[in-house]
């Protein structure tokens, strides 16, 4: 996307001044302050064998939790490479994603949480799910996107889950990948910042899940990477 000159020069002066860290690998915002850092943690399989994109299915979502326990995220293998892309948020930030990870750059990961109204996949049911390449919505006649069914938002994986249809106004937030031969790892997240508001929203959902809000929001040490039709057995398609 196109940068004004007054965005411009708001980036040659904060890449300025980002260019004398030390945080090689981690995309800088571009404007604001849209990145927060987690602890780095591997993602792992259920049987307990480290995720590798080449273990991954093309075009499935996987479910994974982090940076807390209670905060779901999806991890999708796409069909084509996918290049860094600046984003911006209604709030008028610009930040820059890293794009793909992997051989191929196809692997993504975003906060499956919609940043309209903060729905997200649950056991019990999941309004978000990824459509694939000729498998388009019924309602909006997209494939290839994050689509929310509880109000009809979709988000393009390919650019970042910039919303593309709907009411939600901001991408949604995306996990940082880092790959080496051990596997994957997660270790921030990228763009608007809803973690407070998810947990205000769903404090009483939250506390009867895992028993109190001190535990819904703890740190995970590990995420398990499970088929998004293994999490729930209900994914409401629309």
């Amino acid at each position: 996307m196109g940068l004004s000159r007054r965005d411009l020069i708001r980036v040659c002066a904060i890449g300025g001044t980002l260019g004398l860290t030390k945080n090689v690998g981690i995309p800088f915002p571009v404007q604001g302050s849209p990145l927060r850092k987690f602890p780095r943690v591997p993602l792992m399989f259920a049987n307990g064998k480290p995720v590798k994109p080449q273990s991954l299915k093309v075009e499935v979502p996987y479910v994974f939790f982090y940076p807390y326990r209670s905060t779901p995220c999806f991890l999708i293998k796409l069909r084509e490479r996918v290049g860094p892309v600046s984003l911006r948020l209604e709030s008028g930030d610009i930040y820059k994603w890293q794009g793909g990870i992997g051989k191929e750059k196809t692997v993504v990961a975003f906060v499956a949480i919609c940043t309209h109204q903060l729905s997200y996949p649950r056991r019990d049911k999941s309004f978000l799910s990824y459509y694939p390449k000729e498998k388009k919505s019924p309602l909006t006649g997209k494939d290839e996107v994050i689509q929310c069914c509880a109000h009809m938002s979709a988000f393009d994986p390919k650019s970042g889950a910039k919303p593309v249809e709907g009411p939600a106004k901001d991408p949604l937030p995306a996990v940082i990948l880092h790959e080496d031969t051990n596997g994957i790892y997660a270790e921030g997240v990228l763009g608007k910042d809803i973690f407070g508001e998810f947990f205000d929203l769903y404090r009483r959902e939250l506390r009867r899940e895992f028993g109190s809000s001190k535990k819904a929001k703890e740190l995970v040490s590990q995420a398990t990477v499970v088929e998004l039709s293994d999490f729930t057995g209900n994914i409401i398609k629309c």
